[in-house]
């Protein structure tokens, strides 16, 4: 099982190379890339998988196990969560529209960020058997999994299902593709 306070990185199903990571040549927004796991950044591309232990989250009907994911390299004065943002209006109530680019966000700029619906994530399994199932588990609780939002069940997907370093990673209605799975490697 994924498991709160642990360092992950995410492989794409669509080549194991490439991981999910942050691109951080910009401030402010940031876009989620797919990246080279050869040419990645540590820093941009392992994630600190915390759970979030919200009443209001716990009865959410996309709820699989509710978790910020936050970049392992932030520091204390301005952690980084990944999130599907359109507006600041949106991002605080949630609302995420397939096409919309995964992005990160730090709360230096935006304080209460990890509150925020469309930053609350779930990272569930996609063989609903393997939970079930402790002899399939590896002892790191590696799997492939889907990350969706709490806000609307949206999932990350690799856009227009091309591996290429600095791929964006997109939101999407869940279909069971391979570019919308995830290998969860524990890290840390």
């Amino acid at each position: 099982m994924i498991q709160g306070g642990y360092q992950y990185r995410f492989h794409s199903k669509l080549n194991r190379g490439f991981i999910l990571g942050v691109n951080p040549y910009l401030n402010g927004l940031v876009g989620a890339v797919l990246q080279d796991y050869a040419r990645a950044d540590r820093r941009y591309s392992v994630f600190v998988v915390k759970e979030v232990a919200d009443k209001v989250d716990k009865d959410h009907p996309y709820k699989p196990g509710v978790y910020n994911l936050q970049l392992a390299s932030s520091d204390a004065s301005a952690q980084t969560y990944l999130g599907f943002p359109m507006s600041y209006d949106n991002m605080n109530r949630g609302t995420v529209a397939d096409g919309q680019q995964l992005y990160s966000i730090d709360t230096l700029h935006y304080p209460n960020v990890a509150t925020w619906p469309a930053f609350r994530m779930g990272v569930e399994y996609v063989d609903w058997t393997y939970p079930q199932h402790p002899e399939l588990q590896t002892p790191s609780s590696d799997g492939w999994v889907k990350i969706s939002t709490i806000a609307s069940g949206s999932v990350a997907e690799v856009s227009d299902g091309t591996v290429l370093h600095n791929q964006p990673v997109n939101s999407a209605g869940y279909n069971g593709g391979e570019r919308q799975q995830w290998w969860a490697e524990r890290v840390g």
